[in-house]
């Protein structure tokens, strides 16, 4: 039902129709101890649990208290640009944002989804191989975390401690120089005994790499080139630093690593949007928000794809839940303070695909398009 949902999203998707509490607040302290972001995020909470008092509902006290309980439990990532809050009666779960966010306080029985659909599309699994002249270091990342792999396999480090002049049956004194054919041949030997290294290192990068996880790869060009040519795993290569490793912290290389990512994002955002100009142009799509509404109704959409942070209120009657309006109908009908919210439920619920995209990429007079069966 819910494929395209990880297994934390999973379990949040199940709680529909339950009291759920989102509070989404960007991040912009900078100070270590972070006090004016947790002084918002306090002052969030007691807002979402006035919103819980009015509802009346039976369980607000117990809600309440989760998400106190959370707040102190949380511990504050001084990287990333914002914070949410997700509470319900089998929900505590709380995550940061890699991305600016807007501030959301939400008591629905639904949760916000769209900032959680963005995240887990940056949420790409990658590595960053690291290879000098004397090792290959491996440093596992998601969004703007990167930490350095330290196992019996890597770092993996490169012995060039070899008796060359025995190997090639010469005998050097320290008096003599040596013969051109041996500085010749010991290069060519240094080199096929460092191309053996990177066959190694590459061997080894079968049981950490899995399917869908890419790599950043960082080194002096030279070292980078020669890892290329004879790598079985290049097309996961999405981005190459051609600069010593030592010249950076690791901090700076996680950010490096992190741009490398949203670019690559951005390509595959890019892609989806030309699949949807290609199938509007065989009218195969939608992009005013009633049509798709009763597109997606109807069991005809393919894929949605929405800007980030579009929100549009809405309301449907009632007894025809396949039109939405945009002014209030006659009564009796249902109010959707974010439509859209219920729109991506509607479209994950049949099976649907969902594509939040950045602001202005979509580039139509609303920043939403449906690519539809028929």
């Amino acid at each position: 039902m819910t494929a395209q949902l990880n297994e934390e999203l999973q379990k949040m998707w199940s709680e529909k129709g339950k009291t759920c509490i989102s509070i989404i607040l960007p991040l912009h302290d900078l100070t270590r101890d972070r006090k004016p972001d947790k002084l918002h995020l306090q002052k969030a909470i007691k807002l979402a649990g006035d919103q819980l008092l009015k509802t009346n509902d039976p369980d607000a006290e117990k809600l309440i208290k989760s998400m106190n309980d959370i707040y102190y439990e949380m511990k504050f990532d001084h990287y990333l640009e914002g914070i949410g809050l997700f509470i319900s009666a089998n929900v505590r779960y709380y995550t940061f944002f890699p991305f600016p966010v807007t501030k959301k306080i939400v008591v629905n029985k639904s949760f916000v989804w769209m900032d959680l659909l963005y995240n887990l599309q940056l949420s790409i699994p990658y590595f960053v191989l690291d290879i000098d002249e004397n090792r290959a270091r491996l440093y596992y990342g998601k969004t703007k975390k990167l930490e350095e792999i330290k196992t019996d396999d890597f770092p993996l480090i490169y012995d060039d401690t070899y008796d060359y002049s025995s190997s090639l049956g010469i005998s050097l004194s320290a008096e003599t120089d040596a013969p051109k054919e041996y500085v010749k041949d010991t290069y060519s030997l240094k080199k096929v005994r460092f191309e053996n290294f990177l066959q190694q290192v590459d061997e080894q990068l079968f049981d950490y790499v899995k399917e869908g996880e890419v790599i950043i790869l960082c080194g002096v060009k030279t070292n980078t080139s020669a890892f290329i040519n004879r790598s079985l795993h290049a097309g996961k290569i999405i981005n190459i630093v051609n600069s010593p490793f030592e010249s950076y912290t690791q901090k700076e290389l996680a950010s490096i690593a992190w741009k490398a990512i949203e670019a690559y994002t951005k390509e595959k955002l890019l892609y989806e949007i030309s699949e949807y100009k290609e199938k509007e142009g065989e009218g195969l799509s939608e992009h005013d928000i009633v049509q798709i509404w009763q597109a997606v109704e109807e069991g005809r959409g393919v894929t949605l794809l929405v800007e980030k942070d579009f929100w549009i209120e809405g309301y449907i009657q009632k007894q025809n839940p396949y039109i939405l309006y945009l002014h209030h109908p006659k009564p009796p009908y249902v109010l959707f303070p974010d439509a859209i919210n219920q729109l991506i439920q509607m479209m994950i619920d049949k099976n649907g695909k969902v594509i939040i995209l950045n602001k202005g990429m979509l580039k139509t007079p609303l920043p939403i398009g449906l690519i539809t069966r028929f």
